[in-house]
């Protein structure tokens, strides 16, 4: 008798102990499918390095730019004044080249912007996405105009529309 008191008290004590491992067991898994789903990154995956963009070059193109815009639905006259900075890639074996080139042609530059903003209506530019549709195009022309992808970002100073 007092060795089967002894085998159940070994049986429940597994049993516990096996339920134990199970509720663990299942609360890892969930934890581990959980954060997978809900797009956590992994641990043991490798992360993007963010970009240092403490080494880019900035180049200023002097005096805001001030235009005159296209007619639009209101049929009014409206004026653009705008300061901004071209940002260049600084980690790449061309960068002192391109800013070179784009400093000893900062007329072109002026000259490509004020373009774009001539062909732009005060609505357009009064949108929500209007300010970086415009950064977008200006990126654009000069990275053609200078064949250069190095040539990062634009950035608003200082931006008037009347």
């Amino acid at each position: 008798m007092e060795k089967n008191k002894i085998m159940l008290i070994v049986i429940m004590i597994l049993l516990v102990v096996l339920l134990g491992a199970t509720v663990a067991g299942g609360i890892y898994l969930y934890n581990t499918f959980s954060s997978t789903a809900s797009g956590e990154v992994e641990e043991d995956e490798e992360e993007e390095e963010p970009v240092d963009k403490s080494k880019n070059v900035l180049i200023e193109i002097g005096d805001p730019i001030q235009a005159n815009l296209l007619v639009g639905e209101d049929q009014q006259e409206h004026i653009i004044r705008v300061n901004l900075s071209i940002d260049v890639k600084g980690e790449e074996d061309d960068t002192e080249l391109v800013v070179a080139s784009m400093n000893s042609r900062i007329v072109v530059i002026r000259d490509i912007i004020n373009g774009i903003l001539r062909k732009k209506t005060f609505e357009e530019l009064k949108k929500v996405d209007g300010t970086e549709n415009l950064k977008d195009e200006i990126l654009d022309k000069l990275r053609k105009e200078f064949d250069s992808n190095l040539i990062s970002s634009i950035y608003v100073n200082d931006i008037f529309l009347q």
